[in-house]
């Protein structure tokens, strides 16, 4: 799970820089596969509660209180055991919307201290240091903070591609977010290149909470209703899988995914068809930054953003 990452300013997308050098490399994989998605909601606290529970609609709160469909759950009654792992600071405020007792490991940004940075590439050394035996089945989340405000704070010095001294302010915004960005685009490609290596057949599904706006029509940051904040990316990479594995997640995702139905598609590989009495065809919500939809919500019919896109 991403934070803040935005398809608006990745090279991988046909941004306007190559900020995503090691995905873009990825294109002719036929591993890997990337579409434009949108998320559930425009905060994190929010996005997550809806991805994690497989939540179609904002305002419904016994479905989300009950976390019947959590993927958490879900995965332990088929059988895997669960990790979540986050460099997130303030982690804790996550847990409300997760089913907790179904998550065997958890750890947050205050169990990962021991290591010399504070970036993202933490969460790989983690789990490496977990040692998880890979011949039985493991659910895993790892949580990104990458692309969080400050940005500057979240990348090493070598991934200062675009400057962030002697530039206005809304350049060094600008530029320390795509600096962000770049790293993202290591730790990602990291991840991918790890589990290529168990020698494990492995289902790598990444998008990310929210998008963020750098500038564009005179804007900046996310929690705003908006689906420009919603623009997110989904990228799926089949770790030792069969062609007709990738493929069939390819399919069923189709051109543009989002929250709603990537979750749905994690659901069904832990063996669960989710059907929802309340969907309506094509139409799918965009939530603000109250879990029940007090802070405002959208709905859009997503054969029309699939026109604009």
């Amino acid at each position: 799970m991403g934070e803040s990452l935005s398809t608006l300013n990745m090279g991988l997308f046909n941004y306007e820089r190559q900020t995503t050098p090691n995905l873009t490399k990825l294109k002719s994989d036929p591993n890997f596969v990337y579409r434009h998605s949108l998320s559930s909601a425009v905060s994190t606290r929010v996005s997550l509660a809806l991805f994690f529970n497989t939540v179609y609609e904002p305002d419904n709160i016994s479905h989300l209180q009950s976390m019947d469909t959590s993927l958490f759950r879900l995965a332990k009654q088929s059988g895997f055991n669960t990790h979540y792992i986050t460099t997130q600071k303030n982690a804790g405020g996550l847990t409300y919307s997760f089913s907790l007792k179904d998550i065997d490991t958890w750890k947050d940004d205050s169990h990962l201290n021991h290591y010399q940075n504070k970036y993202d590439d933490r969460l790989l050394l983690e789990l490496n240091e977990m040692d998880l035996d890979y011949s039985k089945p493991q659910f895993i989340t790892l949580h990104m903070r990458s692309a969080h405000s400050p940005y500057v704070d979240n990348y090493p010095e070598e991934f200062e591609a675009y400057p962030v001294d002697s530039v206005n302010y809304n350049a060094y915004l600008k530029n320390s977010y795509d600096n962000s960005v770049k790293f993202n685009d290591k730790v990602i490609t990291d991840i991918f290149n790890f589990f290529a290596g168990t020698n494990r057949p492995t289902y790598i599904f990444l998008t990310s909470d929210h998008g963020e706006l750098t500038g564009q029509n005179g804007r900046f940051g996310h929690n705003q209703v908006d689906l420009e904040i919603a623009k997110v990316p989904f990228l799926f990479y089949g770790a030792n899988l069969t062609k007709d594995a990738i493929t069939s997640v390819s399919k069923e995702l189709g051109i543009l995914p989002n929250h709603y139905t990537i979750s749905k598609q994690i659901a069904k590989l832990l063996g669960y068809e989710i059907s929802n009495p309340n969907e309506k065809e094509n139409i799918y919500f965009l939530n603000g930054t109250a879990v029940f939809g007090e802070a405002g919500f959208m709905s859009y019919d997503i054969e029309a953003q699939k026109t604009k896109l």
